[in-house]
């Protein structure tokens, strides 16, 4: 069941015919172009986001004296990570992603603070996963299945999905159609609801924005997810969309606020710039790195070791201090390698990516 239902948010006063006309071909640009703008292809991308973590409502140092008897309580890390806050602030990644036009090639660098980095690339002959210390090398993305670093490098780029759609994917996944457009209102806003139930879920999604009548561009300035299941309790999740600017790609929103209950960190995305890119360019971004020669992202590498899981394949040895192939294949050899550590890392990073996305706003399809 589908139904959409479009009112003005104080005035009743409707636009003119052809201000509806010219406000409508621009829904339906935006809608028809959302599914092919989130996909990043063809495209590089600088973005950052951080989390703002709420505090308890009885306060920090009351949380801290319920539990001052009892060291091994989950919620010591719950304090540490708001001490952490309040010196520094939130904890700011800094992503950059490339994607070529068929999505075949990709990758993601991500860097926390001056000097904590991991970067993740995926071809279909080969992958990679690079540290300031170690290079770990996996087999192309079809052979790597679930496994595969290709995921990872689609879940960096889902965290701008909204900034590169202004919100209109979502609404494609919730049955918006291009001949969908709410109402405009002669003061050049416009408002929405699309209602549809699957499996026992009522999913709700209202929006909100505007329509500059002169240039015939619209913006979507706030977005409300609100999911109700049959049993349970409802939830609901809202993104603004602010600091509107032109790119290549016409004229986004580079800053996104994402809040859901208030027990949940709020989520703040920005995006830097986006370019386009060549294959040719996706070809080095995605070669395997080596120690002697630069890296056309990151510049001089650093890393002295290298973990090869291509089966039985032979790695140059170039100054890095080369592991046995066939000991690579034994997650036993990975937990047991002086090093292990920036491995087991990286890949910690790459799942709390993934586990981001199956609890965040954009994980519906």
């Amino acid at each position: 069941m589908l139904c959409l239902i479009a009112a003005a948010v104080v005035s009743v006063v409707a636009a003119s015919p052809d201000q509806v006309e010219t406000f409508e071909q621009w829904w339906a640009d935006s809608i028809n172009g959302a599914e092919s703008r989130v996909k990043l292809a063809g495209y590089g991308a600088e973005f950052t986001f951080a989390f703002t973590y709420p505090m308890p409502p009885e306060g920090l140092e009351a949380l801290r004296e319920s539990i001052k008897n009892k060291p091994d309580h989950p919620a010591w890390m719950t304090i540490q990570r708001l001490e952490k806050q309040q010196r520094e602030g939130p904890q700011v990644t800094n992503v950059s992603v490339w994607r070529d036009l068929e999505g075949n090639m990709g990758r993601a660098n991500t860097t926390s603070g001056s000097s904590d980095w991991t970067d993740f690339a995926t071809r279909p002959d080969g992958e990679w996963m690079l540290t300031p210390k170690t290079l770990h090398l996996k087999p192309g993305a079809s052979e790597s299945g679930q496994n595969s670093l290709r995921l990872v490098v689609e879940g960096y780029g889902n965290h701008i999905r909204a900034l590169l759609s202004n919100g209109f994917e979502v609404l494609t996944r919730t049955g918006a159609k291009p001949d969908d457009a709410p109402r405009l209102l002669a003061d050049g806003r416009w408002a929405g609801i699309w209602t549809t139930e699957s499996g026992g879920v009522v999913t709700q999604v209202s929006v909100e924005g505007n329509f500059d009548r002169l240039t015939g561009v619209g913006r979507m300035l706030r977005l409300v997810y609100k999911s109700t299941p049959k049993s349970g309790l409802p939830r609901e999740e809202t993104t603004w969309f602010e600091d509107f600017r032109s790119t290549i790609l016409g004229e986004l929103p580079h800053r996104t606020v994402y809040s859901a209950s208030s027990t949940e960190p709020t989520k703040e995305t920005r995006l830097l710039s986006i370019r386009p890119v060549s294959k040719d360019q996706l070809k080095d971004l995605t070669a395997d790195p080596a120690p002697d020669k630069p890296d056309p992202a990151r510049g001089s590498l650093t890393f002295k070791s290298i973990r090869n899981e291509r089966a039985l394949q032979a790695v140059p040895d170039r100054g890095a201090v080369k592991e046995d192939a066939s000991q690579e294949s034994s997650s036993a050899s990975l937990r047991g390698a002086p090093h292990s550590g920036l491995v087991i890392a990286g890949w910690s990073l790459a799942a709390a990516v993934l586990g981001y996305l199956a609890w965040s706003f954009f994980r519906r399809r």
